[in-house]
């Protein structure tokens, strides 16, 4: 016998897998802070795009494709195995996409962070070969304080379980900080190094790469540089992380601070040696609108943190729930060595 599928309803769920509205009143009484967060990066992604706007050429290419690569990582974590990237969780937002596990801002949260450091990277004489790690380095800077108190005001949480988040700062993983280093620098360097290449003279090669050139050859390196900005971090794991810390036992902190290290060191360089500095252009008008935001965004964490109660804050929404100490699974590594940690029970609602 025929069944008759309903392809109204499966289109209705469907949607509200892809985007879920929440209450704001029920959010704010329960985690006003998150909502503070999450305005703050919408007013710097409204300030990045209008900064992308007036600078014309590539830079509205830029801050799109930074929106495009964070989608492209997003589903990669929600999608791949646990054992792979599925290790946090986010609490619940106004606007949340993918089954309530995507937030809107975490969705701008990329021109954010990449936008701001290109923008402001983008004032000195760096080669393609440095200005990617200057601008890891800026991300960084960014990063560090959303990251600390983020993760005390239980705006999303990461699993206690995963051996790769062991080792954590302020309850902030290190390989959060690795992340954010190693996905910013490769991404710098595909979106300039697809479309421009290395030919030429430093000062050539810092002309052409704004400049647009024709529509298949942006199309091409806006898509290759999504996928290939979250291939070349995850190389950046595979070759210093994994061998380090799963096979020979090194702390993340450790692992970490030899990215930092190298990442600071190419600038160094590139700052004292090759004249970096030189002949640096100032600021135009819309550059204040990218101080005004980090000016928010520094403000918004240092008053949490001053006088922020993180004790009062419930985050409602899908988190790793607590169970029994001595069940463990079978946790395999990228180099292939097995660990054995506590297992994970089926996901709940509601954490306070």
């Amino acid at each position: 016998m025929a069944v008759e599928i309903d392809d109204t309803n499966n289109a209705r769920g469907f949607l509200e897998w892809l985007v879920k509205i929440n209450n704001i009143e029920e959010l704010w009484e329960r985690q006003p802070t998150y909502l503070l967060v999450q305005a703050c990066f919408l007013f710097g992604a409204l300030m990045t795009f209008i900064h992308a706007y007036s600078s014309k050429g590539r830079w509205p290419l830029l801050w799109c494709c930074t929106v495009c690569h964070g989608l492209v990582i997003e589903a990669l974590c929600f999608f791949l195995p646990e054992d792979v990237a599925d290790n946090y969780w986010h609490s619940q937002t106004p606007v949340v996409f993918l089954g309530g596990r995507l937030p809107l801002h975490i969705i701008v949260l990329y021109p954010c962070f990449y936008y701001q450091a290109t923008a402001a990277v983008n004032k000195f004489q760096f080669s393609i070969w440095t200005e990617p790690f200057a601008v890891a380095l800026l991300v960084l800077l960014q990063d560090v304080p959303y990251d600390i108190i983020g993760v005390k005001f239980v705006h999303w949480t990461w699993h206690d379980t995963d051996p790769n988040l062991f080792d954590r700062h302020y309850w902030v993983p290190w390989n959060s900080y690795f992340f954010h280093a190693a996905f910013s620098a490769s991404f710098t360097f595909w979106f300039h190094f697809i479309r421009s290449g290395t030919g030429g003279t430093k000062k050539d090669w810092r002309k052409r790469k704004w400049q647009i050139q024709s529509t298949s050859s942006e199309a091409l390196a806006f898509v290759l540089t999504s996928v290939l900005g979250c291939v070349g971090g995850t190389i950046m794991f595979m070759l210093i992380y994994h061998p380090l810390h799963d096979m020979l036992g090194i702390h993340s902190e450790i692992t970490f601070f030899i990215v930092f290290a190298m990442f600071c060191l190419i600038v160094w360089k590139a700052i004292s040696f090759s004249g970096a500095t030189d002949k640096h252009c100032g600021p135009v008008f819309h550059d204040y609108l990218l101080l005004c935001h980090l000016v928010v965004h520094y403000s918004i964490f240092l008053i949490l943190a001053l006088f922020g109660s993180p004790e009062n804050e419930i985050s409602i929404g899908y988190h790793e729930q607590i169970g029994p100490c001595n069940q463990t699974v079978q946790f395999p590594s990228a180099v292939g060595k097995v660990a054995l940690v506590k297992k994970e029970i089926p996901l709940f609602r509601g954490l306070r």
